[in-house]
């Protein structure tokens, strides 16, 4: 696992990157875990997404769909892979209006070749004789349980008609990566999974180490951040899902083939420069189960259950009232949920009753940080629902409002990208994936590289860190957007609350493509035992 790959199949295997697993159920509901129903139906669990200008190819968007948060590698031998009986979308709106305008639609098949062995790995024939037990390529006949997929790309020509072409069929999934006897040679088998599909687009489907990083325990243990020191003796700072897989639908399109007009992005202030993303995963409306006689039958409409733009929005936004009905709602629809989710946030007033801040009974921990405002936090509403339009702080040339005009767009939450801000915008963009790196530049925008969250998200965007900071309005609109609570109370941009972190920034295992492979099965060891 030390050897480089080619610049030029970077971006599209980084977009194998990222994975998680758990066990089965089904019903409604997206990110990790974060609602009801959706916790109990994690093969339509939408975990993560991200959308940056592809370093390696500038004039492409490299996009990933995460599914199946917290997949323990060794979990065979029923091992993790796409449900055929869901519907995963990416989805891309470039007028504004909170609905795709463009979308990819992926359907996954399973098929049997041995149906007399409890190894997915062992194909027709004797064992040890016609069979080694070994996937040794994507067509081998020990690849026994093998799942193939089909891409549609479906355009909007007017209203709610769409003009729908397909893609690929019969693309073939890589296996999960079952450990150095079933699949000795994964990083090949990876490597081959990825095709060229359309025009120009790339694409690839599988399983793929967790690239999101999180103390998870801290973060809902009350924000008890380890790195305050409060409360004492917790340990050193863990990434929660280190060791786990997720799965993983990337693509890598060309910029024409996402805005409004079908014209390649001049620059960054152009009305087809910003696109809106997201990504979504649904069931049929009915299911029949037969009580042993064979896979559960699905009937009627799709309904969504699972949907996912800007990180942790749903898990940290959305009191649990609305969560399950949050995941089955459109962004376009997203305007009910404004006063819950930003005119009295929770977790702006959390931080102020743990740490102390803003009023006498506040300071449960006992760590005052300085005042800030817990109510109308209009900031988060331009990052999450709205758009950041040109300002005095981040410049002429920094935008992320879809269109332009951010009085004609929907409130909508839509992972935003401006494609025509360059990838290397603060140095360069494959250097940063390629070396991991966990220094200023993993907090995107706050960090000064415009390239990152919240214009898109990137591997690397430290988007926990970037929510903690923004939260308690450590950052430098604070002083533009609340001006009377400022001069009353002093410019919360300042230490701690602008250097507030969980102090996890980085993927342990790295974004190189040989690196983030996932976890092997008998390599498997997600986290050390601690005594309760």
């Amino acid at each position: 696992m030390q050897k480089l790959i080619p610049i030029a199949t970077l971006t599209l295997v980084l977009a194998a990157l990222l994975i998680k697993l758990p066990t089965r159920t089904i019903v409604d509901a997206a990110s990790h875990r974060e609602a009801p129903l959706i916790s109990q139906d994690p093969l339509a669990d939408n975990t993560d997404v991200y959308a940056f200008v592809s370093p390696d190819r500038p004039d492409t968007v490299t996009i990933l769909a995460n599914y199946i948060p917290f997949e323990e590698p060794s979990g065979g031998p029923g091992y993790f892979r796409f449900d055929p009986h869901v519907l995963y979308e990416i989805k891309i709106d470039n007028t504004g209006d909170g609905e795709e305008d463009v979308a990819y639609q992926f359907r996954f098949k399973n098929t049997i070749a041995n149906p007399d062995t409890f190894l997915i790995h062992r194909g027709p024939g004797v064992l040890g004789v016609d069979s080694d037990a070994q996937i040794s390529s994507l067509n081998d006949p020990d690849y026994n349980l093998k799942q193939t997929y089909s891409v549609v790309r479906k355009v909007r020509k007017s209203g709610t008609t769409f003009e729908s072409t397909v893609l690929g069929t019969n693309l073939i999934s890589p296996p999960p990566h079952i450990g150095t006897g079933a699949t000795p040679n994964y990083a090949d088998l990876a490597l081959a999974a990825i095709n060229t599909i359309g025009d120009g687009i790339k694409v690839f489907a599988g399983q793929r180490d967790e690239a999101f990083y999180i103390d998870l325990g801290a973060i809902f243990d009350r924000f008890e951040l380890r790195t305050l020191g409060v409360p004492s003796g917790l340990g050193a700072p863990r990434d929660a899902t280190q060791g786990y897989n997720v799965h993983t639908i990337a693509l890598q399109i060309p910029k024409r083939q996402l805005t409004n007009n079908g014209e390649d992005v001049n620059i960054s202030t152009a009305p087809n420069a910003v696109i809106g993303i997201y990504a979504s995963a649904s069931r049929r409306k009915f299911t029949v189960l037969r009580g042993g006689r064979g896979a559960p039958e699905t009937a009627g409409p799709w309904v969504q259950v699972s949907r996912m733009g800007n990180p942790l929005v749903n898990e940290l936004f959305v009191p649990l009232k609305n969560r399950d009905r949050w995941n089955a709602t459109d962004p376009a629809a997203e305007s009910q949920f404004r006063d819950t989710e930003i005119v009295t946030p929770e977790v702006p007033a959390g931080l102020d009753v743990l740490y102390g801040t803003n009023t006498a009974g506040s300071g449960i921990l006992v760590r005052a940080l300085k005042p800030f405002p817990t109510a109308n936090r209009t900031d988060l509403e331009l990052v999450l629902f709205k758009g950041i339009p040109v300002n005095p702080i981040t410049g002429p040339n920094y935008t992320t409002v879809i269109g332009s005009d951010i009085s004609k767009v929907a409130y909508a939450d839509l992972l935003r990208l401006n494609m025509g801000i360059s990838p290397d915008a603060a140095g360069s963009g494959s250097s940063l994936l390629l070396n991991n790196d966990s220094g200023v530049r993993r907090l995107g925008l706050l960090g000064g590289d415009m390239a990152g969250f919240p214009n898109g998200r990137r591997l690397t965007d430290d988007a926990v860190d970037i929510f903690l900071r923004a939260a308690a309005a450590g950052t430098p609109f604070s002083s533009l957007l609340f001006p009377d609570f400022v001069g009353a109370n002093g410019d919360p941009n300042q230490a701690p609350n602008n250097a507030l972190s969980d102090g996890v920034d980085q993927n342990a295992e790295g974004y190189l493509v040989v690196k983030n492979h996932p976890v092997g099965g008998v390599q498997s060891k997600p986290h050390e035992f601690v005594a309760p």
